[in-house]
Formats: C-alpha cells, structure tokens, sequence
C-alpha cells in the first residue's frame, strides 16, 4: 500500500470500470461549514486565539457568521 506500483494498479483498476460501466454520474465534495469551524475563520484573519479556545465558551457559530 502507498507505493508507486500500487496507486498505477488501483489508477488501472479505476480506469477500466470507466471502460466497462462508463464514467460515474455524480461527484460530490463534502465541505464542513466555515461559519461553525474556527480554525477556516483564522485562516480568514478573523482574531481568534486558539490556543484560548474553548467550543463551549466562545465565540459561537452565529457571531463568527458576521
């Protein structure tokens, strides 16, 4: 698992049940919301410590939504 010979075998594998059952019809990304997680608020340059920060304290979701 993990090495080079691996990834070319599973990019095989994956490739050809696109031959045989055709590519998939649907792709989804799963993004947690940013107004909820403070660590996409940081990097947003909103003025949280988190070192400090305690889920239970503060600041809750609806203030970091503005």
């Amino acid at each position: 698992m993990g090495t080079d010979e691996s990834h070319t075998a599973i990019r095989s594998y994956i490739w050809g049940m696109i031959v045989m059952k055709g590519p998939p019809f649907l792709w989804i990304t799963i993004n947690p919301m940013d107004t909820h997680d403070p660590v996409a608020q940081v990097f947003t340059g909103a003025d949280i410590d988190l070192d400090q920060f305690d889920h239970t304290t503060g600041p809750d979701a609806a203030t970091r939504a503005f």
